[in-house]
C-alpha cells in the first residue's frame, strides 16, 4: 500500500505496466529463490550471496551486452530460452553439485540461478527500449518486484522446486501480454 501511495500513478489499463509487473515479479522471485537454494549448496555465508549477486550482475551486463550490439533475435526465442531453463532447473537438482570440487559448485550453481536471469535481462531490456512512459514501466516492474520477493515465502508451502514454475507462469503471462 505504501509503495502505490510513494510511486507515481501506474495505469494499471496498459497490457505493457503488467508486462513489466509480471517481469518484475518473475526476476525477483527467482533472484530470492536463487540465493535461498545456494544456500543450500554452500551454507548461508557470505559466500552464497557473493555467488548469486556476482551472477546475477554478471547476467544483466551480459543481456544488456547482447541487447546493444544485435536486434535480430526474435524475442519469441528469448521466452523460449527462458522457458527452457526454467523447466531445465526445474528437473534438474543441485543436489548433485555437491559431490563436485569447489570451483565447479561455485559455476554450476551460479549458471543455474543466472541462466533465467539473462534471459530474462534481454527480454527486459527490449520491452524498456520501447516503453511509452519509462517511469511508469519502471514503477510497475518494481511493485512487481516486491511481489516477486515475497513469493519466494511460497516455497514454505509448495516446496522450493516448485517456484520455478510460478516464475514460468509469470514468464508465460509476460509472453501473452
Amino acid at each position: 500500500a505504501l509503495v502505490a501511495l510513494t510511486v507515481p500513478r501506474i495505469d494499471v489499463r496498459r497490457p505493457s505496466n503488467w508486462n513489466f509487473f509480471l517481469l518484475g515479479a518473475a526476476f525477483a522471485l527467482l533472484e530470492t529463490k536463487g540465493i535461498t537454494e545456494v544456500a543450500l549448496v554452500f551454507g548461508s555465508t557470505w559466500i552464497t550471496n557473493s555467488i548469486v549477486i556476482a551472477a546475477i550482475l554478471l547476467m544483466i551486463l551480459l543481456a544488456n551486452l547482447v541487447v546493444a550490439r544485435t536486434r535480430r533475435i526474435p524475442i519469441r526465442w528469448v521466452y523460449a530460452a527462458v522457458f527452457a531453463t526454467l523447466l531445465v532447473n526445474y528437473a534438474v537438482s543441485l543436489r548433485g553439485v555437491l559431490e563436485l570440487g569447489f570451483a565447479a559448485q561455485v559455476l554450476v550453481a551460479g549458471l543455474q540461478v543466472a541462466g533465467p536471469l539473462f534471459f530474462s535481462g534481454i527480454i527486459f531490456a527490449r520491452w524498456f527500449e520501447r516503453a511509452d512512459n519509462p517511469s511508469s514501466a519502471l514503477g510497475a516492474n518494481l511493485m512487481g518486484a516486491v511481489v516477486g520477493g515475497l513469493l519466494e515465502y511460497g516455497s514454505l508451502a509448495v516446496g522450493l522446486r516448485h517456484l520455478y514454475l510460478v516464475a514460468l507462469l509469470f514468464y508465460t503471462l509476460s509472453f501473452v501480454l
